[in-house]
């Protein structure tokens, strides 16, 4: 059997269900004294002529690297509003930015977990939803209500396609469109959506509707088994606060979790490369393979706290992460909706030739 330690991350070549030990000890791998990056430089993003003519706003999610020197590299957009009108601006401006490196013992280092959101908003003041926006919407959730679906979704896709709503409006319809989705049982878009209304901004919501978003994003994250992302909501939901009955049957289900990522077998994540050839997951565990299907997917990038490599997706194959490297993301790229099955694994013990 042939194993290999590439940039820093240990592969071995074995089958998914085998069981694999590594030789390298905590200490040569252990960061200490870490310093985190400084902005020095922050171009705000222009905002798009065409859209403002329009009175179109959106925002755009992305991930980024700080790289040893300083400078912004490899920027990805998880996700936006209204088409790709806006990433442009925000990965002109972003690339643009220049920080006071993080060191680790002095030494300067990539870090390689960053994200941030950029609002494209025209108004300065609150401005809510707009009249015909509500109409809409009310005829929507009143399909929705009287489980007429199909004309439900046709007026949804109407009122997405003319991509000239407020940041009000378009949470208000991320929101609409989870209930759509949960309403026919997809609970894959429907978590889409909510994922992205949590990530608006607070005050477009009340506390109840905020909390009520969470909890139902980090059921389904239990149920599609993406546990570092519901472990992560279970934080958001403690600290807005709400109803304790909640919180107290929170905790529970999320000791269960945890105990599970922690003695569990393996199992299986569902995703699709999303409509920016990527689709991404946190890792509740340090070692994740592959299965299926794999024909559509190109690679895979696994960013951790200070650490970060790239590898083509092999099938049958084992990645295990050095604890030390601390929370990690993957990128998964590939065809737009592309299929992924992706393996968390249990590691109990492992021997890994060191090369």
């Amino acid at each position: 059997m042939n194993n290999h330690l590439l940039n820093g991350v240990l592969m071995g070549s074995i089958a998914l269900s085998g069981v694999v030990n590594a030789n390298i000890s905590e200490q040569e791998l252990m960061l200490s004294e870490i310093v985190n990056a400084k902005t020095l430089t922050r171009i705000h993003p222009s905002y798009p002529i065409a859209a403002a003519r329009r009175g179109q706003e959106g925002w755009v999610v992305m991930s980024f690297v700080i790289g040893k020197n300083g400078a912004v590299s490899s920027p990805i957009v998880e996700s936006s509003s209204n088409g790709k009108v806006f990433n442009r601006a925000a990965l002109k401006a972003i690339k643009q930015w220049t920080y006071q490196p993080g060191t680790a013992n002095g030494k300067p280092i990539e870090v390689c977990k960053n994200s941030i959101r950029f609002d494209f908003t025209l108004a300065q003041d609150k401005v809510g939803v707009r009249r015909r926006f509500l109409s809409a919407y009310n005829k929507i959730n009143d399909a929705i209500n009287a489980k007429e679906y199909d004309l439900a979704k046709e007026k949804l896709d109407k009122l997405r396609s003319k991509k000239s709503w407020n940041l009000y409006e378009d949470a208000n319809l991320d929101q609409l469109s989870a209930s759509y989705y949960g309403a026919i049982g997809d609970v894959v878009n429907e978590l889409k959506h909510l994922n992205r209304v949590n990530g608006a901004n607070n005050s477009y919501f009340e506390v109840n509707q905020q909390i009520n978003a969470l909890v139902r994003a980090y059921q389904l994250q239990v149920k599609l088994k993406d546990y570092a992302s519901a472990l992560y909501s279970f934080n958001k939901i403690e600290k807005i606060g709400g109803d304790q009955n909640i919180v107290t049957q929170l905790e529970k289900i999320n000791r269960n979790v945890g105990n599970y990522v922690a003695t569990g077998a393996n199992y299986v994540v569902q995703g699709n490369v999303g409509e920016y050839g990527v689709w991404r997951h946190r890792l509740a565990r340090n070692s994740f393979g592959f299965v299926n299907d794999i024909s559509q997917l190109d690679k895979v990038e696994v960013r951790c706290n200070n650490q970060r490599t790239t590898y083509s997706i092999a099938k049958n194959m084992i990645w295990d992460i050095p604890k030390s490297w601390g929370a990690c993301t993957l990128y998964i790229h590939g065809k737009q909706d592309a299929p992924v099955s992706l393996v968390e694994i249990n590691r109990i013990q492992a021997t890994v030739a060191k090369l």
